[in-house]
């Protein structure tokens, strides 16, 4: 779209909050064992090479990104979205280490691992390995601060900036998968994560058309829509109204029962919003 596009803004916030909420839901769901596994043979770079545009999305202009696949098809055997939860999480927190900017290095090899990184849960049996790093020129890390990195809900992050479950779901997904991870920080010269998988020979796996088109969704319901991000609320309104809902909003729960209020009488099931009100 051209940069002077009036639609541009709402595309790119759609991008924005779509990364966002997919995130955050895979980090609980993973966190918490809900998301079930799907492992399958996949190739390390094709995966990277193909999530590289959103990476550069989410990391912003200020960060140099610099890819390095190996030139070995590198194979593991793991859940694709697992996989993609790992490599953005340790993005995202390479992003927050460098406010000002700076560099971003991500490679990929294939090692014959003889030793048990540093970081792990099941024993670490010798031999052939992919390891994928991840490097930052950011602010590094304490002996201390380090000590405490995989922990669910620790973050050095200002309220409100984390969530404390990044570097935990990756250190639960890798230890998953039968790998382990290593951690070299120092303060003022950054930090490098080495995630280290084991490699398959298997053929990767080629994804069925499990999702066919779906016909497109609209309606004449009165929809209750409560969203406290301005910019998102009114994209969703927006798209909700083209396809012909009534739309009732709020910015928050407290102003989602007074609003729905009046409208409760057309409910034919308890909801939430019934408790609330009561």
């Amino acid at each position: 779209m051209d940069q002077n596009d009036s639609l541009r803004a709402r595309v790119e916030e759609m991008h924005k909050a779509g990364d966002r909420a997919r995130v955050l839901i895979r980090q609980l769901l993973t966190f918490s064992r809900k998301q079930p596994s799907e492992a399958k043979v996949l190739s390390l770079n094709t995966v990277l090479v193909d999530f590289e545009p959103m990476l550069r999305r989410l990391i912003g202009e200020d960060i140099q990104l610099t890819l390095r696949p190996s030139a070995d098809d590198l194979k593991v055997k793991t859940d694709p979205s697992w996989l993609e939860q790992v490599v953005m999480n340790l993005v995202v927190n390479a992003r927050d280490a460098m406010p000002n900017g700076g560099k971003l290095t991500i490679e990929t090899a294939g090692v014959d691992l003889d030793h048990a990184p540093l970081y792990h849960i099941n024993p670490i049996t010798p031999g052939a390995y992919v390891r994928l790093s991840v490097a930052d020129s950011g602010c590094g890390m304490t002996p201390e601060v380090q000590s405490h990195i995989f922990e669910p809900f620790f973050t050095t992050k200002a309220e409100g900036k984390g969530s404390g479950l990044g570097l935990s779901t990756v250190f639960g997904i890798v230890t998953q998968s039968g790998g382990g991870l290593d951690v070299t920080s120092k303060i003022g010269e950054g930090t490098r994560f080495d995630v280290y998988l084991p490699c398959v020979e298997t053929a990767v796996m080629v994804p069925s058309d499990e999702n066919p088109a779906m016909p497109s969704l609209g309606g004449h319901e009165t929809i209750l829509l409560v969203e406290d991000d301005e910019d998102v609320r009114v994209l969703i309104r927006d798209e909700l109204r083209k396809r012909g809902y009534r739309i009732v909003e709020a910015r928050n729960g407290v102003e989602a029962c007074l609003v729905a209020t009046p409208y409760m009488k057309n409910f034919n099931y308890y909801s939430p919003i019934s408790s609330c009100r009561e």
